[in-house]
């Protein structure tokens, strides 16, 4: 019987069977690194050639987007779209999860407002009880009787009369849809602006995703009807981004000097007691105060017009 040290060969074979379970991961550490390490080198560098291979498809090089990513970090932006499209899943899910602020700077607002459109549901189901947000959904749109969206509106479908627009009729259903979410109760209000819109502004809770508007189109859509927004990208901040603090003093400055929901609607119908709906811009009038609580002004003065 062996013996080591004095131990007879049994307490020996218990001896190896507490050390066999090193030994086996030392041979598995070696393992590892012989077979599974370069295992893991052949994925890492097939993958990175597959990066690199898509970099040149697009023709910019690996360090000029390590540059962009750069940018975007130092910017607080967390995500970049393509376009519009690419960001309305997103838009989604923030909508759904939002617990307190929300509001909407844009033009006519058909993916929140038009019948079906891609952030409808999400949205109202937000701004109606019993899902309400804790503070009054605020939107931003342009005015339907400004200059701003008359000229938008030529580019965007050139006509001779404005209010054969899609603009103008976007507009008009937006201000519809708003009023019957008022009157079922939601915590919502609008104002209107007669500026030419600078940017698109989501701001849900803590993040906020930001799109510049222009007056501009490209060659393949010339001669073609349609919105010229939603086709350039959309960047995606929180509240740590410097972007975000002056977007929303933006949003602030524009609706202490934009038209209320209601003065619009007062205007719009007494345009139709007047049989004028379709042919007044608001620039037309040269003493037009174009301020907040000012509508009363401008009927009066389209009264003497009318007088004389």
């Amino acid at each position: 019987m062996a013996s080591i040290d004095g131990i007879s060969a049994p307490f020996g074979a218990i001896g190896y069977l507490i050390i066999a379970p090193s030994i086996v991961g030392y041979l598995f550490t070696i393992f590892l690194e012989r077979v599974g390490i370069s295992q893991m080198d052949r994925v890492f560098k097939d993958r990175m050639d597959g990066l690199t291979a898509d970099f040149r498809k697009l023709g910019v090089s690996m360090e000029d987007n390590i540059n962009v990513i750069e940018g975007a970090v130092g910017s607080d932006i967390i995500n970049i779209y393509a376009d519009r499209e690419q960001a309305l899943e997103d838009m989604a899910i923030k909508i759904e999860e939002s617990k307190k602020n929300m509001f909407i700077l844009a033009v006519s607002g058909t993916d929140f407002f038009t019948l079906n459109a891609a952030l409808q549901t999400p949205f109202e189901e937000k701004v109606l009880p019993p899902h309400s947000l804790e503070d009054e959904i605020k939107i931003l749109l342009i005015d339907p009787f400004s200059h701003a969206a008359k000229e938008r509106a030529e580019v965007e479908q050139p006509t001779e009369n404005y209010y054969d627009t899609e603009l103008k009729s976007d507009i008009f259903k937006a201000i519809g849809r708003i009023k019957e979410l008022k009157d079922g109760n939601a915590k919502i209000d609008a104002h209107f602006y007669s500026h030419s819109p600078v940017v698109f502004v989501l701001r849900v809770d803590d993040y906020m995703f930001i799109e510049p508007y222009h007056l501009g189109y490209v060659k393949k859509t010339i001669g073609t009807l349609g919105c010229i927004g939603k086709q350039v990208p959309i960047f995606l901040v929180t509240s740590k981004s410097s972007l975000f603090e002056r977007l929303c003093k933006h949003f602030d400055n524009i609706w202490k000097k934009s038209e209320s929901l209601e003065d619009i609607l007062k205007l719009k119908n007494w345009l139709r007691t007047k049989g004028r709906e379709n042919n007044i811009i608001k620039d037309k009038l040269p003493q037009y105060p174009a301020r907040t609580g000012k509508y009363k002004e401008v009927l009066a003065l389209i009264e003497n017009e009318e007088k004389r």
